[in-house]
């Protein structure tokens, strides 16, 4: 039988695979919009604040979130208001707002 120690260990592990692979996703977004946009680096190098946790998720879970990052890198000002939102709903509302705002494609 298992025992509860193996199976937090199991979880663990699968939470860490998880992760990785949520890292190799975020990479392949971000070199399609690198190809895109060649100053990208730059753009989103350009913002020092140091976003929240919860904008950053919404980010790397959409489909076209390197090219969303790349948008609010330019418009620093929307980058400001829509990370000052604790709530992962109200940012993702925001997002969208910004997103047909800009007219950012869906999909990438």
């Amino acid at each position: 039988m298992e025992t509860l120690k193996n199976f937090k260990q199991k979880i663990i592990k699968l939470d860490e695979e998880q992760r990785r692979l949520w890292s190799k996703m975020w990479l392949f977004k971000v070199e399609k919009a690198r190809k895109l946009y060649k100053n990208f680096d730059k753009v989103i190098r350009s913002n020092k604040r140091r976003l929240n946790a919860n904008l950053i998720w919404a980010l790397t879970y959409l489909d076209n979130g390197a090219h969303i990052a790349y948008y609010l890198g330019s418009h620093p000002e929307d980058l400001k208001r829509i990370d000052s939102y604790v709530s992962r709903k109200k940012i993702f509302f925001e997002l969208g707002k910004f997103i047909a705002k800009h007219k950012i494609k869906r999909t990438v």
